[in-house]
């Protein structure tokens, strides 16, 4: 429709449309029907009409969202590929964390209509500047200061005042009887859930009257006595006023 607007040649159409079902691989497919194409094929036809006209800045409204797991890793990368090689500038609004840090070459975390942090992928995932970035980016561990022994926290102040944030990843599991890690936070408690996801388990600890979840390679029974432990590099710790 965009090429008929600006009044288009029908043979200069119907090119543009082979050139463009090539670019998304899709190849052969010029005259199927929308009901006869996949997921993955029907969100390729509709990147295909975006670029059509050659935009200069292109947005795509969770693009992905409807497609299965598979499907989305190799559309995202091709998506990411033809931004690179035709040089638009893509604007694309995602929930989904990992699909942010695939095809971003800077990311905007909004929180109800604000700001809270810009940068690169890597500065959003290793240093998030607020705690909901932190939460949203997957350190979905979170303990104050005034809950637990410093145990050398050299990035903790003295008044207790500050929120630690850290990842299931980046939680390392042993039993109580393994020697002490050095430098760090570290945690004592009880195995109450685990599940395993594929490549690792993930465990649910009790520490007292808190949950934390910490992710091992190690099959761990239920009720063992365990201990956590964070290395300092990979805690996310801000002041109560949220300032990192």
């Amino acid at each position: 429709m965009g090429l008929k607007l600006r009044k288009w040649r029908r043979d200069a159409i119907q090119a543009r449309v082979l050139e463009l079902l090539q670019m998304v691989n899709l190849n052969g497919l010029a005259g199927a029907k929308i009901t006869e194409l996949s997921g993955g094929q029907r969100q390729r036809v509709a990147l295909a009409r975006a670029l059509a006209i050659e935009p200069d800045v292109l947005v795509l409204d969770e693009p992905l969202s409807n497609l299965d797991a598979k499907v989305r890793l190799n559309v995202r990368h091709e998506i990411k590929q033809l931004q690179k090689k035709l040089g638009f500038t893509s604007v694309i609004v995602t929930h989904d964390q990992q699909e942010a840090l695939v095809m971003a070459d800077r990311i905007v975390v909004l929180n109800n209509g604000q700001i809270e942090q810009t940068g690169t992928p890597e500065e959003i995932y290793q240093k998030p500047a607020t705690p909901f970035v932190a939460d949203f980016m997957g350190a979905d561990n979170r303990i104050t200061a005034e809950e637990i022994q410093p145990l050398g926290l050299t990035s903790l102040n003295n008044n207790g005042d500050q929120e630690i944030y850290f990842r299931s990843s980046d939680a390392a599991l042993s039993l109580l009887n393994n020697t002490l890690p050095e430098r760090g936070l570290t945690l004592e408690g009880v195995i109450e859930k685990n599940a395993f996801i594929g490549h690792n388990y993930r465990y649910a600890i009790r520490c007292q009257q808190r949950l934390f979840h910490a992710d091992s390679t190690d099959n761990l029974p239920l009720n063992s006595a365990v201990r956590l432990h964070v290395p300092e590099s990979a805690l996310h710790i801000f002041n109560s006023s949220h300032t990192a």
